[in-house]
Formats: C-alpha cells, sequence, structure tokens
C-alpha cells in the first residue's frame, strides 16, 4: 500500500471514529433532554410562549397563563408520552424527565356579562351563571351574571379580604344533578369546579368569615397604692375647708 493510500485510509477511519463519536454523544443528549411543545390557545396566552423547548432531565419547569379580558382561565392540559392530564395550578411548575416529550396548553373559559333574564343557548352544556356579592371577600369571576358555552370548565374562587377566611359556597337554582357525585348545595371546595346540571340558570354566593379578634373594650386603668395616696393627700385640704365651713354655719 503507497504512503498516499495509508493517509487516506487513516483519514477515513478517523472520520468514521469522529462520526461514530458524534452520534453516540447525540444520542445520549437526547436521552437526557425532555422536549415541550406549548400549543397556542384562545381566550389568553401563555409564559412562555408557543413553541418548541428543550430542558435537562430534572429541570423545574415554569408556565403561566393570562387570560384576555372575557375569559378566564380554567386548567392546564398536559400531554406525556401520549399520557394526558390536567391541572388548574397557576402558575404551573414540574420536573421534567429526560427522554420525555411533553405538549402543554392552557384552556380558557369565554365568558359574556349578560342580563338575568336572557334566554338560554339550545345547547345542552351551556348554563348561565349569576355570582352574588359576599360580605368579607370577593370572587373570580367577579360577581354578575355570565353566559357558558361548556359549563364544565367552570372554576369559581374566592377570595377573602384580610381578616376573613372562605367558609363555603351557597348554591341556589334549578340544580337536579351533581354530574356522578352527591349533590351538595354549600360545598367547600376552592377553587369550585361546577360541572353539574346543564341547561340551567345557577346563582352562587361566596361566605366568608372573619378570623381577626374583635376590638377589646377599653379595660379601666389600674390605680397603684402610691397613686392612690397621691388622691388621699390631695383631698385632706378639701375635707378640712368644708370642716371649718360647716362649724361656722353651727356657730352662727
Amino acid at each position: 500500500m503507497s504512503k498516499t493510500k495509508t493517509i487516506a485510509f487513516l483519514l477515513l477511519t478517523s472520520l468514521l471514529i469522529l462520526a461514530s463519536i458524534t452520534l453516540c454523544i447525540t444520542d445520549v443528549q437526547a436521552q437526557t433532554q425532555a422536549s415541550i411543545e406549548v400549543l397556542a390557545s384562545v381566550g389568553g396566552y401563555s409564559d412562555p410562549g408557543p413553541g418548541n423547548y428543550s430542558y435537562a432531565d430534572g429541570a423545574s419547569v415554569n408556565f403561566l397563563a393570562t387570560a384576555d379580558s372575557g375569559a378566564f382561565f380554567s386548567y392546564w392540559v398536559i400531554s406525556i408520552d401520549s399520557t394526558e392530564r390536567q391541572s388548574t395550578d397557576n402558575p404551573l411548575t414540574f420536573a421534567v424527565t429526560g427522554g420525555s416529550a411533553y405538549e402543554i396548553q392552557p384552556v380558557f373559559t369565554i365568558i359574556a356579562t349578560l342580563d338575568s333574564q336572557v334566554s338560554l343557548p339550545p345547547d345542552i352544556y351551556t348554563a348561565l351563571v349569576t355570582v352574588l356579592t359576599s360580605a368579607g371577600g370577593t370572587t373570580i369571576p367577579a360577581p354578575g351574571t355570565y353566559a357558558f358555552t361548556n359549563l364544565t370548565a367552570f372554576n369559581i374562587t374566592a377570595m377573602p379580604d384580610n381578616g376573613w377566611e372562605f367558609s363555603h359556597w351557597v348554591i341556589s337554582g334549578d340544580i337536579t344533578s351533581h354530574g356522578t357525585a352527591p349533590l351538595n348545595l354549600e360545598p367547600t371546595d376552592n377553587p369550585y369546579n361546577v360541572n353539574h346540571g346543564y341547561g340551567s340558570k345557577y346563582t352562587y354566593q361566596a361566605v366568608f368569615t372573619q378570623t381577626s379578634n374583635p376590638t377589646p373594650s377599653p379595660s379601666i386603668p389600674e390605680v397603684s397604692a402610691i397613686g392612690l395616696l397621691f388622691v388621699l393627700v390631695a383631698m385632706v385640704p378639701v375635707v378640712l375647708l368644708a370642716r371649718k365651713r360647716k362649724e361656722r354655719l353651727i356657730s352662727s
């Protein structure tokens, strides 16, 4: 074999070895990286926004959903290697697993403020919800009457003021069922997922209770022995003067 052929052979062998090492490194990196695709949504947006991202194995990722005007955040749809789950956490935080493929999408509910006498749309999943004002806090969405195209996505959240805490909801309306769960007109879940009896009208009111101690009544100040002595000493001249005036009146 000539010197030129030997050099060419060694060069080719080196290139093949280098390519193999590169492929191995790429394969190891692929196994230790998690890929996340963030999908766009109607009614709001996420941070980070739609796109494809890569994270190291075990990395903690954070996603924040922000609703547009006229909508509110309901939940996340999280697909992990084709296995789907949901979460109402916002912001959403979890640790990724290397080699796994994720899809993340925020789901928003579009709402419209309506007059309480409006007719219901002809869809069995629609409903009208009236949220009443409450003492000691407010709600998300704010008090008002809302129309929903799919009530299963509606979560109502109670927000207590300082010095108050959430107790329970009071629900009234044309309620005949609660999905597969027993009917409870005073649930304590917060946030509360409606998910019952579509095609009707409902009224919700949050009940809050005070947590702060009431303002204590003013206490009677304690009088020390020294203070009492000063009072008695100060009264001596007054008593003597009154006695002298009495003696003068008697003598006259």
